[in-house]
């Protein structure tokens, strides 16, 4: 059992699960695509690698899922 963040999230013995929310952290997404843009023309070192961005989409499909069968899916 591993805590992530005490003030945000509970942890539920029976199902031996954690369970709560983590507040997000406002961004600025156009330095994501000025980053992009001097990745392309060599000025700088890509930011958001493409593996990254890979596996934050996969989050976002087991999320997905894992709320229209109401149940934990596993990452794979």
């Amino acid at each position: 059992m591993k805590e992530f963040d005490g003030d945000h999230q509970i942890y539920d013995e029976g199902r031996k699960k954690w369970f709560g929310q983590h507040p997000t952290i406002t961004g600025r997404h156009l330095s994501f695509y000025e980053n992009v843009v001097a990745a392309i023309r060599g000025e700088a070192a890509q930011e958001v690698k493409a593996e990254e961005s890979r596996d934050g989409l996969r989050v976002i499909e087991l999320a997905v899922e894992s709320h229209r069968k109401g149940v934990t899916v596993p990452w794979s």
